[in-house]
């Protein structure tokens, strides 16, 4: 009778664990755009000092946990084809994003770019990092871009 009891024990612990990512990306195609709203402004570790590089997180669907974006200032095409914020330019610091986003600021979040090269059939790994977003603040009408993941797709 004990093992009984034991043996889901054991099954729920050897199964595999899937974590939860940090936030669903909107269904868009690329050139579309939604609503969203900032919630706050954060960057990966507790302290800044040690990683500086800013992250949104956006609401767009209350149902949802929130959107996270490393912001870069600019889009470029580069190599390619491929398009790229982080990797040609220096990245928004949490101190100056700060500035320029607020918490409830209305955001027009578009998609501007997916990397199909990690998404084919023929990849190893499907890769789900590396989308860009134009993010405009309604508020201060400026536009920056945010790439889903600190790595681009293929990255650490």
């Amino acid at each position: 009778m004990k093992r009984l009891l034991i043996a889901p024990l054991i099954i729920g612990l050897t199964a595999p664990v899937q974590a939860r990512p940090y936030g669903l990306k909107p269904a868009l195609k690329v050139e579309e755009c939604i609503s969203a709203t900032v919630q706050k402004l954060h960057t990966t570790w507790r302290e800044p000092e040690h990683d500086p590089r800013a992250i949104i997180a956006l609401s767009h669907n209350p149902k949802v946990s929130d959107l996270g974006l490393y912001l870069g200032y600019k889009l470029e095409k580069y190599k390619h084809n491929n398009w790229d914020t982080l990797g040609a330019h220096p990245p928004i610091l949490i101190k100056k994003a700060r500035k320029m986003y607020k918490p409830n600021d209305r955001i027009k979040l578009c998609l501007k770019f997916v990397p199909v090269e990690c998404r084919s059939s023929k990849s190893y790994y499907q890769d789900v990092r590396g989308e860009i977003y134009s993010i405009t603040n309604e508020r201060t009408r400026k536009t920056h871009y945010g790439r889903y993941g600190k790595n681009a797709c293929g990255g650490a």
